[in-house]
Parts: C-alpha cells; structure tokens; sequence
C-alpha cells in the first residue's frame, strides 16, 4: 500500500505555467481549462476518436480547481448553455459520474 503511495508521490506533477494567465488569481485558467477539457472531449468523441488527449486539460483543471468550483461549473453548463448544449451536457454528467 505504502509502495502506490510512494509511486503517486513521485509521478505527482502540477499544472504547467501558463503565459495566458500570469496573474495569482488562477480563477480564468480553472474555467478556461474546464472549457477545453469539454470542448476537446466532446469534438473528439463526435469524430469518433480517442479522447485520451483530453485528458491533460482534466488533470490541469483538477489540479488548479477546487472540487466546489468544479461541481458549481457543472451546474452552470447544464442550467444556462440552453437546448443547443443539452447533449454535451448529458455527456459532462456522464463524464464527471464515472470519473468522480
């Protein structure tokens, strides 16, 4: 047990620097990493592709985000994107309850 917890601790790396946001508040880079993480999920499953790459924009947001923002970001997506969103939002509710 002590050995996968050793493992994690070593392998454990933070979200990367980034120039868009140089400022403290990393409020837009939780948001906007959201977004991509969304955004990239939902253009490569309509491809019919593997969405493996998305998984670097999910690790930056659950790495700068805390848990309530994210939970908050959620509800926000799926009360106010409308009709025109309502199946990405059925596939972030479907995302985030196996992942969570």
């Amino acid at each position: 047990m002590s050995d996968v917890i050793e493992e994690k601790i070593k392998n454990y790396r933070t979200a990367p620097f980034d120039a868009r946001f140089p400022n403290t508040n990393q409020t837009r880079n939780c948001f906007q990493n959201y977004l991509d993480f969304h955004r990239c999920n939902k253009a490569l499953s309509d491809k019919g592709q593997d969405v493996a790459p998305c998984d670097w924009y999910q690790r930056v947001y659950k790495s700068i985000c805390p848990m309530s923002w994210v939970r908050m970001l959620l509800l926000w997506l799926i009360v106010w994107c409308g009709h025109s969103f309502i199946r990405l939002s059925r596939s972030i509710v479907a995302n985030y309850s196996n992942k969570a």
